[in-house]
């Protein structure tokens, strides 16, 4: 009887301890993660604040919107600030929901997230970074690279805006992809980038030396020769990604002109700023400007 009864003991015993081990194993797991999630994002957030105060550092010679040197650094920082934000979102996303409050208690209480401004392209929503470019304004990232949903989106509906023409051109470098699906979708043969230097692999070097608005000093553009000679009387189709000041459109015309280039039209995805209100260009949506707190600079949408 008394052996019966030690079984029975041992049993509930085991029953118990089993319990009480799968709940340690359960509380430790979600402890685990909750650790993880907790310092994961709280490390991108750290990051994220010191990309949002590097650009701040280079106001200094970014004293135009566009078209300064160190800008494309400054257009560095960004995407990889947009690159960080979205991981951050995703982090956040798939914390389970009873973390939450929790996860909010172990983060830092002045953790950042980056202000984005919501758009709608070519029936696409997309958030763009807003990114500081001086003491008193920002501007919002728009970043084609690594998106071919919207990019082939946007050359669609350019492609509808566009005249008749011969070939697309484009300046060097965040107006290539958008260029390159252009001509695929229309079933060009060749469209054509400006370069900023000249290349190895160019049979001649055609070359035309600009004075630039915005650097006060002097820019020179290139393209291959042979592709010059194919410009020559033809009816060129110019596009970019963003036209804001102008200045590199206008340097993109001027290099076409002096190949002896019919310019037919000029298209953008968004027009920013003041570019709003041109009437050599199309676009498919307006972009403004912002104050550094994110907000948006009044009459910067016309």
């Amino acid at each position: 009887m008394l052996d019966v009864v030690l079984t029975i003991i041992n049993v509930i015993l085991a029953v118990v301890s089993a319990f009480g081990a799968w709940n340690s194993i359960k509380y430790f797991r979600k402890s685990k993660n909750l650790t993880i999630f907790a310092q994961t994002n709280k490390a991108l957030v750290e990051v994220q604040k010191m990309l949002i105060k590097l650009p701040e550092a280079l106001s200094a010679s970014n004293s135009s919107r566009r078209g300064k040197k160190g800008l494309s650094l400054h257009n560095t920082l960004c995407d990889i600030g947009k690159e960080l934000n979205a991981n951050l979102t995703e982090i956040n996303s798939n914390i389970p929901t009873e973390y939450s409050d929790a996860i909010r208690q172990l983060q830092n209480k002045d953790g950042f997230i980056m202000k984005t401004y919501p758009i709608n392209i070519a029936g696409l929503h997309r958030e763009l970074p807003i990114c500081p470019v001086t003491d008193s304004l920002s501007i919002g990232a728009f970043v084609i690279f690594g998106d071919p949903e919207l990019t082939t989106a946007a050359a669609k509906a350019l492609l509808d805006l566009a005249p008749e023409y011969d070939y697309i051109i484009t300046g060097e470098a965040k107006g290539i992809p958008l260029a390159h699906e252009m001509a695929r979708l229309a079933g060009n043969q060749k469209y054509f980038v400006v370069r900023k230097k000249a290349k190895a692999y160019m049979t001649g070097v055609f070359e035309v030396k600009l004075h630039s608005i915005t650097t006060q000093g002097e820019q020179s553009l290139f393209l291959d020769k042979a592709e010059a000679d194919l410009i020559k009387g033809s009816r060129i189709l110019i596009v970019d990604d963003v036209i804001s000041t102008g200045e590199s459109l206008r340097a993109v015309e001027e290099l076409v002109n002096a190949a002896g280039g019919i310019i037919v039209g000029k298209l953008a995805v968004l027009a920013e700023g003041d570019a709003q209100t041109r009437t050599d260009i199309k676009y498919l949506e307006k972009l403004p400007v912002f104050h550094p707190d994110g907000t948006v600079i009044e009459g910067s949408i016309h």
